[in-house]
This record gives C-alpha cells, structure tokens and sequence, in this order.
C-alpha cells in the first residue's frame, strides 16, 4: 500500500476552513483554563461575532468582530479525510476574563442601564461637587477584568480565603482569652480551689505590699487615709476585722489590700492614668513592682493624633 500524498495549499478565505462555516480564531489577554469550552455566537446576517466561554467562577468574553477579518497571523489546518495541510489567516480577538459575580452585577434592564449612563454623564458635567466625587469614587470601585492577570488564581485564592476565614463564635473566643482574666480551674468544689493565686498576683508583688504602717494605725480615719480606695465597704470591713483580731493573719490583709488597689486602680481618671507621678500620689506610694505590673496587665499603649503616647 502506497504512502498517502500530502496536499498544502494556502487559502484567503477563513470561512472554508471548517465544515461549520467558523474558521479558527486567535484570542489575546490573559490565557484561560484547559477546560473552559468556547462557543461563538453570530449576527443574524452571519457578519458578526462573538466569542463567549466560562467555568462556575469566571467569564471569558470577547469584544465583536467581524467574520471576515484577516490579520497578519496564519495557522496551518491539517484535515484527515483529505489529508490536506491548509495556511490561512485568523482573526485576532481580545479575550477578557469577567468574574462571575462582577458579571450578575451589571444591569441586565438595558433602559435603566442608559438612564444610569445618562445621569451619570449629566452629574459629571453639571452636578455638585459632592455628585462628581460619587462618580470618582464609584469608577475608583470598578474592576476592569481585562487589566487583572491570572484572575482565575485570584478568585480561587479569594474562595479559599474565606472558607479559612475566623466564625463569629471563634473571634469572640479568641477575645475573650486575650482578655486579663487569669485561668480558672472549673472543676473545682470549692471556691479558694477556683483561682490560683500565683495566677492573680504574683508572689514578688505580694510580699512587696506594705502592711505596718496600716497595722500600726489604731484609729479608723487614719486607717482610711492611708488606702487608695475608701468607698468598699466590703473591703473595709473585713480589712478592720483583720487589722483588730488577736492572731494577725497578714496574707489576708495583703490580700484586701490588692482588692483595693485594684479598685483604686480602675476607678483613676483617664488624665491621672495618663500621669505616672499622679498616679504614685493617688496610689499612696504603692510600690513601682506593683504599680507596673498593674499598668502592663490592665491598660494598652496608644499614640495620639498629636503623636504623643498615651496609656
């Protein structure tokens, strides 16, 4: 059996290319998926075109052409049955890829979509200044797709960066444990079992509490004037009891103590907190370990307008 000529020829006509009347078609932007199947869609009178092809996230579409155009490009076409190699020149189109979402955006009214441009061409000439900067901010907010290079990567990158995205329940978790309040263990039965004190106060700020100055106050007004806080009546109470019994127990008084420090603590005026002298005064010489550790536990560094650091 004898080998098969093979027949070359060179056509000026792309419409003889393929039996559909459709030659092939050259497409220039940014380059689509394997898998995007096209589709081109004629005029009634069969000079127009159009070419269209999509996948779930994203529309291929390009701009009208006509059928006949020829360009500078050729391809070969190599048919089976005639075993014949065919140069003929394409058309070149500018294929854009259009997010699918930005796409079921568009007006699909096309009478309110020539009102819309109308308007939007009457306010850029003689609208207000406040009309015109909503004109520039709303043309600031389009996506030309055309301009945007793998756009397929961007918006498969956006869907996974919202499936991976934080809950409303896991945000609130994670600002709640971000939030001063010192671990608990909640299987305790009994409530001195719930906080570990290390936990509250370190041991270097308990034992720097000042105590005898207190214990050596006999009368009530001076045991008050020496507290940072005066209005607990919780705190008061107990502290006096435990300033008067016999057996002094001094863990107890130094944990009043802190209670009230705490209470002073959070009851200073915002431009007192802001003054680490004020604060001193107002803190009744409270020792610098405690005073720090109460700033660094209970308050957040903030810069201001004017560019000064404030508490």
């Amino acid at each position: 059996m004898g080998k098969r000529s093979l027949e070359v020829r060179i056509s000026n006509d792309i419409l003889e290319t393929k039996p559909d009347n459709q030659g092939p078609i050259l497409g220039e932007g940014v380059p689509p998926p394997q898998e995007v199947g096209f589709h081109v869609y004629k005029s009634e009178n069969g000079r127009q075109a159009l070419v269209v092809g999509e996948n779930p996230r994203v529309i291929y579409e390009s701009n009208n052409f006509t059928t006949d155009q020829s360009s500078e490009y050729i391809v070969a076409i190599y048919n089976k049955k005639t075993n014949e190699v065919t140069f003929s020149s394409v058309p070149v189109i500018d294929l854009a890829p259009i997010p699918k979402r930005i796409k079921m955006d568009e007006p699909k009214d096309s009478i309110r979509h020539d009102y819309i441009t109308a308007k939007t061409d009457l306010d850029r000439e003689f609208g207000s200044k406040k009309a015109r900067a909503k004109i520039l901010e709303r043309e600031r907010g389009n996506i030309d797709a055309s301009q945007v290079h793998n756009i397929e990567k961007i918006v498969s990158n956006i869907e996974e960066n919202v499936k991976i995205m934080k809950t409303k329940e896991k945000i609130k978790a994670d600002m709640e444990s971000s939030r001063p309040i010192p671990p608990h263990d909640i299987s305790a039965t009994r409530v001195t079992d719930v906080y570990n004190m290390d936990n509250i106060v370190t041991p270097a700020e308990f034992d720097a509490i000042p105590v005898y100055s207190i214990l050596n106050a006999k009368h009530e007004s001076l045991r008050l004037s020496l507290l940072p806080f005066r209005s607990s009546k919780y705190v008061n109470s107990r502290l006096f009891i435990s300033l008067d019994a016999k057996n002094v127990n001094l863990k107890r008084i130094r944990l009043l103590l802190y209670i009230n420090y705490l209470m002073a603590f959070k009851s200073v005026s915002y431009d007192v907190l802001n003054n680490r002298q004020e604060m001193v005064i107002n803190m009744k010489e409270l020792p610098d370990i405690i005073l720090t550790n109460l700033y660094d536990r209970f308050t957040e560094t903030t810069y201001s307008k004017s560019g000064g650091r404030k508490k």
